[in-house]
C-alpha cells in the first residue's frame, strides 16, 4: 500500500510495512481528488541485519548509526529497505522510530522488509545488530553520530522524551525502567510528551504516570511538545538538552545557541538521573 500525507516525516508508515511518501500540499489535494500520485521509482539501498541488539540498545541507536553510515546526501531521492533476521529484534513501533528518521538521511521511501535478502537493489550493506552501541547525535545535525560512550559526563540542562520519533508507549516503558527507582536531578527539567491521548490513557492506566511525575519529571498534552519549539520547554542560550526528537539543527526547539543531543528514550531518562550525558544501564 502507499500513503500520502503532507509531512515530512510520512515515512514512519515503513515501520507497519506501508510506502509513505511526503508531499506538499498542493499535490497532497490533487492526490485526494484524483487518487493517483506521479512518483519515480528510486533506486534501493537494503541494509541486511544479522545478530540481536543488546538490551540498552534500540531503534533509536539503529537510525543514528545508520546516519552515521550515509549522512544527509547519498541516501536523497532513493528508498532504504531493511531486512534479514535481525528485524525481529524490532517492534512494530521501534520499527516506526526507525523509519521516522529515514528522511533525515535524505531517503525518499524508508520500508521493513523480510527475512529474505533483496536482489533488485542497488547495493546491499551487512550490519550485525550485536556490534552496535547506543548512540548520540551531537549538534546541529542528526547525522552528527558518535556512540553515547564518547559524550558520557557532558552536564544536561533538559530532557525532552516524546515526538512522532518517540512518543509511543514502548518509549515511555523505557523512561519509567529508569525513573521507578531514581529521581530526576535537581538540575535537570524533564519534559514527557506523548504522541497521542491513547498513550496517555494507558499510561495512566499502568500507573506510569504517577512514577515519572514522583521521579520529578513533567507530563506535557500529547502532541509534538518541544521538538519544534512551540511549547513548553524551549530551549535557552544556555542549555544543554538531549532530546528523542527527530532534529537538533539551530534553533529547531528555540535558542540558535541552545546545543540539542538526540537519543533514545533510555539514554535521554538515563542523562535525566544522572544529570550528565549517561549510557543506559543493560537490563
Amino acid at each position: 500500500e502507499i500513503i500520502v500525507i503532507a509531512d515530512s516525516h510520512t515515512c514512519t508508515c515503513g515501520g507497519y510495512g506501508v510506502i509513505g511518501i511526503g508531499v506538499g500540499s498542493t499535490e497532497a489535494a490533487a492526490a485526494m481528488a484524483t487518487g493517483k500520485l506521479d512518483l519515480e521509482v528510486p533506486q534501493v539501498v537494503q541494509i541486511y541485519l544479522t545478530g540481536k541488539l543488546k538490551s540498552n540498545v534500540f531503534g533509536k541507536d539503529f537510525i543514528l548509526h545508520l546516519g552515521e553510515i550515509f549522512g544527509t546526501d547519498y541516501l536523497t531521492d532513493k528508498g532504504l529497505i531493511i531486512s534479514g533476521p535481525g528485524i525481529d529484534c524490532f517492534s512494530t513501533e521501534e520499527r516506526m522510530t526507525v523509519c521516522n528518521m529515514g528522511t533525515e538521511l535524505g531517503s525518499m521511501i524508508t520500508l521493513f522488509g523480510t527475512h529474505a535478502r533483496e536482489t533488485d537493489v542497488e547495493e546491499t550493506r551487512e550490519i550485525d545488530l550485536f556490534l552496535l552501541e547506543p548512540k548520540i547525535a551531537k549538534p546541529y545535525s542528526p547525522v552528527n553520530v558518535s556512540d553515547v560512550k564518547a559524550m558520557e559526563g557532558l552536564p544536561v540542562t533538559q530532557v525532552v522524551v516524546g515526538s512522532c520519533t518517540n512518543g509511543r508507549l514502548n518509549d515511555m516503558e523505557q523512561v519509567v525502567q529508569q525513573l521507578r527507582s531514581h529521581p530526576v536531578h535537581p538540575d535537570v527539567n524533564m519534559l514527557v510528551v506523548p504522541s497521542s491521548k491513547t498513550v496517555l490513557e494507558a499510561m495512566e492506566q499502568k500507573g506510569w504516570c504517577k512514577i515519572i511525575r514522583d521521579a520529578g519529571a513533567t507530563i506535557l498534552n500529547p502532541g509534538c511538545g518541544p521538538c519544534f519549539g512551540a511549547h513548553e520547554g524551549l530551549v535557552s542560550e544556555r542549555d544543554v538538552v538531549v532530546s528523542t526528537t527527530n532534529r537538533n539543527f539551530p534553533g529547531r526547539m528555540g535558542s540558535i545557541k541552545g546545543q540539542i543531543y538526540l537519543a533514545s528514550p533510555a539514554t535521554a531518562a538515563a542523562s535525566a538521573v544522572a544529570g550528565k550525558i549517561t549510557v543506559p544501564a543493560e537490563q
